[in-house]
């Protein structure tokens, strides 16, 4: 990477982080929590219909790094997703 390529990378990256700050504070302010509208993954997806929310939310905050209250509230907006 030439310094012109790194000049510009480095300017994005302090804009991505300034952006990444704004947006934090804003769910913040206004008290909403931001879920990943992705689709659940197919093993998650597979224990929510076998019944199996406590190994989903496992699997959940293995695959995603969250908190327990996080991946339940992921499994359960899976399983309603589901009809389940």
């Amino acid at each position: 990477m030439n310094p012109d390529e790194a000049g510009r990378f480095n300017a994005l990256v302090q804009e991505v982080k300034s952006l990444d700050r704004k947006v934090t504070f804003l769910l913040r302010h206004l008290g909403v929590e931001y879920r990943d509208p992705s689709p659940p993954s197919d093993e998650v997806a597979q224990l929510v219909i076998q019944g199996d929310k406590v190994g989903a939310i496992r699997l959940f905050m293995k695959k995603h790094g969250v908190d327990l209250l996080q991946a339940k509230q992921a499994v359960d907006d899976i399983a309603g997703r589901l009809g389940l």
